[in-house]
């Protein structure tokens, strides 16, 4: 099971302490994957958008949950 699938099941059952350690790293690891297949440079790769937008949403949930535990 994946980071992200052991955060969801700790947040549906109200462990946020564990959603914070599941989910600390996974930014840096979504940061570091990169495409397997090339494209030109126009139009943009839409893969980069995503994990732009994956790492975005992820450091939110991290936040999230640390403003839960220290509440």
């Amino acid at each position: 099971m994946d980071s992200f699938q052991q955060a969801s099941q700790a947040f549906d059952a109200g462990d946020y302490r564990s959603v914070y350690k599941d989910e600390q790293g996974t930014p840096r690891a979504a940061a570091g994957c990169v495409t397997i297949f090339e494209t030109p440079p126009q139009p943009p790769n839409p893969l980069n958008e995503r994990n732009r937008e994956m790492r975005i949403l992820i450091t939110m949930a991290v936040i999230s949950a640390y403003n839960l535990i220290n509440r």
